[in-house]
Order: C-alpha cells, then sequence, then structure tokens
C-alpha cells in the first residue's frame, strides 16, 4: 500500500477515472507476502485508494509460493507473471481503449524498486530468463521519481527517462530551486 499513498496524489491531481488506473497483485514489492503474510485484499485496496484491481488472490496478493516469506525464486515467477500481464493484457481494458482514438496509449506503472528493475531487465534489456539473478537493483529509482519506457514501432521497448525528478519540479516549487 506505500506505493499507492505515495501515487494517491497523482491520480487525484491527474483527475483519471478509477476504471483506468489498475492495481495488479503481483505488483507488490519482494517478501512483503508469503503463506505467513497473505497482503491486501483486492476489496480492502479498491475501497482505499482510487484503482480497479485484477491478478489478487482470493486471500491477497498474487502469492503462489509455498514459504512463510517470498523467496527470491518465488520473486522471480511472479515477476514474470507481471511481465506476462503488461505483455498480454495491460493494453487491453475497453474502458481504457475507448479514450485513446488514434493516440498511442500510455501506461504509467508506480512499482517497488525491485519489481520496476526486474520488469526493465526482462522487457527492455532482455534479459528473460535471468538465471543468474544476484539481488542487485541495476535500474535504480528513487522514491516518487520517474523511468519512461515506450514500445518503438518494430514492438521492442526503450528507455527514455531513467530516475528523473523533472515531474517533480511541478509539484513542490519552492524546493526545486
Amino acid at each position: 500500500s506505500r506505493c499507492l499513498a505515495t501515487m494517491r496524489p497523482a491520480l487525484e491531481r491527474l483527475s483519471l477515472p478509477q476504471e483506468h488506473c489498475i492495481c495488479h497483485g503481483a505488483a507488490y514489492d519482494l517478501a512483503c507476502a508469503g503463506m505467513g503474510m497473505v497482503g491486501s485484499l483486492q476489496s480492502d485496496v479498491e475501497n482505499e485508494f482510487p484503482v480497479s484491481c485484477v491478478g489478487f488472490g482470493a486471500s491477497g496478493w498474487d502469492y503462489r509460493g509455498s514459504s512463510p516469506k517470498e523467496t527470491e525464486i518465488e520473486f522471480l515467477a511472479r515477476v514474470r507473471r507481471l511481465v506476462s500481464w503488461l505483455e498480454q493484457e495491460a493494453f487491453r481494458f475497453p474502458a481504457s481503449r475507448r479514450s485513446w482514438g488514434d493516440k498511442r496509449p500510455v501506461l504509467v506503472l508506480c512499482m517497488h524498486e525491485a519489481v520496476l528493475d526486474l520488469i526493465i531487465r526482462i522487457l527492455v534489456d532482455s534479459e528473460a530468463p535471468l538465471h543468474n539473478y544476484d539481488g542487485k537493483v541495476r535500474h535504480p529509482i528513487k522514491n516518487s521519481f520517474t523511468t519512461e519506457v515506450v514500445r518503438n514501432e518494430d514492438g521492442t521497448l526503450a528507455l527514455v527517462r531513467e530516475n528523473s525528478s523533472e515531474h517533480m519540479r511541478f509539484a513542490v516549487p519552492t524546493l526545486m530551486v
């Protein structure tokens, strides 16, 4: 919920309809779920934040392992499920598609650093099986900073902006002198 709380002011300022803001049940941080900690329920998240949820389990986050606390192997499997959703489903929400017209759709991801790092490594850097994952973040992102990824005409993804605070100059002008 920390990520959602951080994103709330942006969602409110953009006045996006709830059906355009998706929270995926596999987007939680490393080791924040397990057999002993199921995470937030979909209904609780939708009641507390202006988002629509997908990919949640019946008892909380999309944890499918068998450990008391999520392991790195389980984490990698979960991020692969999230990447699959991003590639196959993320741009197919009917409410969002109606408003695109001729414009290319935009997907804003608000995630924890370890999850976003792996998504970039898999989708942009083409590091797909990640057999030698060592837990080290290669694409760091500071709290509330942004990383912009675009889909090129040939379908490949590229980083346009990484770990940027450029958007914050509008949010807090007196602090950005």
